[in-house]
C-alpha cells in the first residue's frame, strides 16, 4: 500500500460509495491513524517487518460518529462506531494461510477469539478481511448457506468453529448472485478463482444485511476483488461539527509580534496550573484568530494528475474485459505517473 495506490484506493471508495473499508495485507510497519483525503485512516502492522498489516477506512460522514480503534496485531484491528439502537464494531482480519506453522495460525485464532470477548453481545459486530479459507456451497445450519463458491479446504474448519463458538454466519453465502459476484480472488492469468474473503456478522443481526457481493469493476491493483456489503444502521454524531476552513500557518507575518505582546500581559505568578493553562491557551487562539489568515480546506488527492487518472481507469476497463497483458503494462506505466505526479 504504497501512497500512489492509497489515493487509488481511497478514489475507488468515494466512487463506490462505501462508509467503511478495510484492507488485508497493508505491509506497513507499526500502528496508528492519521486523516487522509476525505477519509480517516487507522492501522496495525508488524512492529519491524513490512508483512501482513490490517487497516480500516472510515468517510468523514462515519468518522463523526468513531469512538475508538484498537491495533490488536498486526492481523487484527477493530474500530468502534456509535449508532441506534446499538453500537457497530467492525473487525478486520488477515488469516494466515495454510503454508504458514500451525503455531502462527493458533495465535491469529488465539487473539482473535480474545479480541471478540471483549465486544458486547448486544452489539453489532461485523468481522471481514481475507480468511485464506475456502467454504464452497455445503450448507450449514445457521452459518453457511448454499450460495458459495467453489470447494473446500483444510482451513474451513477453523473458520466454520470460530462462526459456531460465538453465534456468527458467514454472510457472503446468504445471498443469491452471479458467479462474477461472488468468487473474492483471481490469479493474475484470470485462469483460477477462489472465494476467500469472507463478511461475518452476528446471526441475530442477520436482517440488518441488505447485500453482500463482490465489485469486478473496482480497480486498485489486487488480484483480490473488492467484497461489499450494504447494512442498514443508524448512526448517532459523537464530535462536533468542522469547519471548513484552517488556519494558513505558511503566512503569520504578525503572529510573532503580537504573540510576545500578548503574553506579557499574562501574569504567570500566582495562579493554579488550570488557570494559567487556559490564559495560555485562550492567548495564543485569539492572537492567532486576528492575525493568522483562514484558508479553505482542500479535500482529495490532488497531486495525482488528470493523466494518471485517465490511466487508471483505462486499466480498469482493460481489467473488466479479461486483457491481463495491457493490465500488466498499464501496472508499471501507473506507478511511473505517480511517481512524476509526486515529484511535482
Amino acid at each position: 500500500m504504497y501512497e500512489g495506490k492509497l489515493n487509488t484506493v481511497q478514489n475507488e471508495m468515494n466512487c463506490m460509495d462505501i462508509d467503511i473499508l478495510g484492507i488485508s495485507e497493508m505491509k506497513w510497519i507499526g500502528s496508528g491513524h492519521f486523516r487522509s483525503a476525505n477519509n480517516t485512516v487507522m492501522y496495525s502492522g508488524h512492529k519491524t517487518h513490512r508483512k501482513n498489516g490490517v487497516g480500516m477506512f472510515t468517510t468523514n460522514q462515519v468518522s463523526k460518529s468513531l469512538i475508538g480503534y484498537k491495533a490488536v496485531k498486526d492481523r487484527i484491528i477493530h474500530i468502534k462506531v456509535k449508532a441506534h439502537p446499538v453500537n457497530i464494531i467492525c473487525i478486520q482480519v488477515y488469516a494466515p494461510t495454510t503454508s504458514v506453522e500451525t503455531a502462527d495460525t493458533e495465535d491469529f485464532y488465539r487473539s482473535l477469539h480474545s479480541a471478540l470477548n471483549e465486544t458486547p453481545k448486544k452489539d453489532v459486530l461485523i468481522l471481514m478481511g481475507d480468511w485464506n479459507s475456502k467454504i464452497g456451497k455445503r450448507e450449514e445450519p445457521g452459518t453457511v448457506r448454499r450460495y458459495g463458491f467453489g470447494h473446500r479446504n483444510e482451513a474451513r474448519e477453523r473458520l466454520l468453529e470460530l462462526c459456531e463458538e460465538n453465534d456468527l454466519f458467514l454472510a457472503n453465502t446468504y445471498f443469491e448472485q452471479p458467479e462474477r459476484r461472488l468468487y473474492t480472488w483471481m490469479s493474475p492469468d484470470g485462469q483460477y478463482r477462489n472465494q476467500i474473503d469472507y463478511i461475518l456478522g452476528r446471526r441475530r443481526w442477520r436482517s440488518a444485511f441488505q447485500s453482500v457481493k463482490t465489485r469486478p469493476d473496482a480497480e486498485c491493483e489486487s488480484d483480490h476483488e473488492l467484497l461489499t456489503a450494504t447494512i442498514k444502521i443508524k448512526l448517532k454524531n459523537t464530535q462536533n461539527a468542522k469547519k471548513g476552513w484552517k488556519l494558513d500557518i505558511d503566512n503569520i507575518p504578525e503572529y510573532k509580534t503580537v504573540i510576545k505582546q500578548k503574553l506579557a500581559t499574562i501574569n504567570l505568578l500566582g495562579g493554579n496550573s488550570e488557570e494559567i493553562w487556559k490564559a495560555l491557551k485562550d492567548a495564543f487562539k485569539e492572537v492567532a484568530n486576528k492575525t493568522i489568515p483562514r484558508k479553505k480546506k482542500r479535500k482529495g488527492p490532488f497531486w495525482m494528475s488528470q493523466d494518471t487518472l485517465r490511466v487508471v481507469e483505462n486499466r480498469r476497463q482493460m481489467k473488466m474485459r479479461g486483457n491481463w497483458v495491457e493490465v500488466r503494462k498499464l501496472n508499471g506505466e501507473i506507478q511511473r505517473r505517480i511517481k512524476k505526479d509526486k515529484e511535482i
